[in-house]
């Protein structure tokens, strides 16, 4: 869902005041035009290979810095919203590559 809601525009998490470091940061993600619909198109991408079983490997290796990325974001600007399932979903990602 998160990258669809990127494909058509909409802001994600649109309930996360830009005040909190998290919400400034989405909303000027949201302000990049193009690349905020790239990152949409990747996700969903991603999750598709990852549901296939032959591609699951390549699924894993092209979402792993997706999720890296939402890893260090949280932790930079103490997110609580994904503090603990971020370094998890690295961890399975991680677990899936190897």
């Amino acid at each position: 869902m998160a990258g669809w809601v990127k494909i058509i525009g909409e802001r994600f998490a649109s309930g996360l005041s830009i005040i909190h470091p998290m919400g400034a940061y989405l909303e000027a993600l949201h302000h990049t035009g193009y690349y905020y619909t790239f990152i949409g198109v990747t996700q969903i991408l991603a999750a598709i290979l990852l549901l296939i079983p032959r591609t699951m490997t390549l699924g894993a290796l092209l979402y792993f810095p997706i999720i890296v990325n939402i890893w260090i974001l949280s932790y930079a600007v103490r997110f609580e919203g994904s503090y603990v399932t971020a370094p998890l979903m690295v961890w399975a990602c991680l677990f899936l590559i190897v």
